[in-house]
């Protein structure tokens, strides 16, 4: 299940690494439209990742039972799980950009270390109670941290933040 999730991973990868330059010049140039095109590329990544995990979230047994065979059809609740955690993962990559630009990579840093425990200290209380999905519960949690809570919590990164929960409402304005 996992591997099915790690394979959409490079999608924003690709996105980043072609719009980076074009964000570095945009923000050289002007400061309003540089925000305005990143809360199009934050909406369009959120909205790509939803459009993928609602995608997989109904063929997710079809798939499972395709790969691997009916007895590995439990797998497909993992998926489903860890399909919904890759939405903050295109988010994730998506700030990425931004933090480059704006040479805030230090929180990045911070954030990441500290999803790394909280994923290890949320594995070690619900693998126990919930198996596989309790692995994937933990990732998704910890996602959700490394790109919206614990940024929420640095001034210097919560206008990213901001943005970010702005991209789940098509169309929305930030609030800058």
């Amino acid at each position: 299940a996992v591997k099915l999730v790690e394979v959409w991973c490079f999608i924003p990868i690709c996105i980043a690494s072609s719009v980076f330059p074009k964000f570095v010049e945009l923000k050289k140039r002007e400061s309003v439209a540089y925000l305005d095109k990143l809360q199009l590329y934050y909406t369009l990544s959120t909205w790509l990742a939803i459009v993928i995990a609602v995608g997989i979230s109904f063929i997710a047994d079809w798939l499972i039972a395709l790969l691997w065979g009916d007895k590995y059809i439990g797998a497909s609740d993992i998926l489903i799980i860890n399909i919904w955690a890759a939405i903050f993962v295109f988010q994730g990559v998506a700030q990425s950009v931004w933090t480059r630009i704006e040479n805030l990579q230090r929180y990045s840093f911070i954030f990441t270390i500290a999803g790394c425990f909280i994923n290890i200290a949320l594995n070690y209380i619900l693998i126990p109670i919930y198996h596989g999905k309790g692995a994937a519960f933990a990732t998704l949690i910890s996602q959700i941290y490394v790109v919206l809570l614990g940024p929420w919590f640095i001034r210097e990164t919560r206008l990213s933040v901001k943005m970010l929960i702005s991209s789940f409402v098509p169309g929305g304005q930030c609030l800058r």
